[in-house]
């Protein structure tokens, strides 16, 4: 099985990042060369019932970085420009923008 993008109902509109299954290969493939051989070893020296929170921070990493702009976003966060309220982004989820 193969996981699909979903497809945007409005023309224009963005177009969702696939989703990621939470496996730990998924995950893996996922991520950059670097975050991947992290990942991994980050994996392999965790114990078994604390896994579960590893592929998920992992997963939480590669969907984030799979949105478009999303390294340009996070640069202009951290050099503090074109930031926006939460108010703002909420009135702009709310109709339909980015």
């Amino acid at each position: 099985m193969t996981v699909q993008p979903e497809r945007s109902a409005r023309p224009g509109a963005p177009r969702p990042v696939p989703a990621i299954p939470d496996t730990p290969d998924a995950v893996a493939a996922a991520l950059t060369s670097a975050d991947r051989a992290r990942f991994r070893r980050e994996v392999l020296a965790t114990h078994a019932d604390e896994i579960p929170a590893v592929v998920r921070k992992g997963w939480v990493k590669a969907m984030l970085d799979g949105v478009p702009g999303a390294d340009v976003s996070r640069a202009n966060a951290a050099a503090g420009r074109e930031l926006v309220s939460l108010d703002e982004l909420v009135a702009r989820l709310e109709q339909g923008g980015e």
